[in-house]
């Protein structure tokens, strides 16, 4: 990823993505529902979120990490920095491998994503 820019760079992100072969297109336009979209497709979704702030009020220049699945009530997450406290902001475990395989509500990360009240307005990479 930083040989591509810095990793709050959506540009650099979709560079890494393409060096991996994925056609990936950045979007400023995501709803949850796209998420599912493409998640059942089988493809994982890189999104931006903000990390900083309490949840009702986020706040801070950004953050992506990598849904890989979700069920009823939560997203399956890779998070590259570690596992965020969703309610409070910030990272309490920020170990190498403390942001695999996490599980973050579904309720509490799209108010991370989608900040500004419509519902569509959430930057992801789109690799489908």
């Amino acid at each position: 990823m930083f040989r591509f820019g810095d990793s709050v760079s959506s540009e650099a992100q979709v560079a890494a993505a393409h060096s991996l072969g994925f056609a990936a297109e950045f979007r400023m336009d995501g709803s949850e529902e796209l998420l599912l979209e493409i998640l059942d497709s089988g493809t994982p979704v890189p999104i931006g979120i903000l990390h900083h702030g309490t949840v009702d009020q986020p706040s801070g220049g950004g953050h992506w990490v990598c849904l890989i699945g979700y069920d009823d009530k939560y997203f399956h997450v890779h998070d590259p920095f570690g596992e965020l406290n969703l309610a409070g902001g910030g990272y309490p475990k920020a170990g190498p491998t403390d942001g695999k395989f996490q599980e973050y509500t579904r309720e509490n990360l799209m108010k991370r994503w989608l900040i500004n009240g419509s519902g569509k307005d959430g930057w992801l990479c789109d690799l489908r």
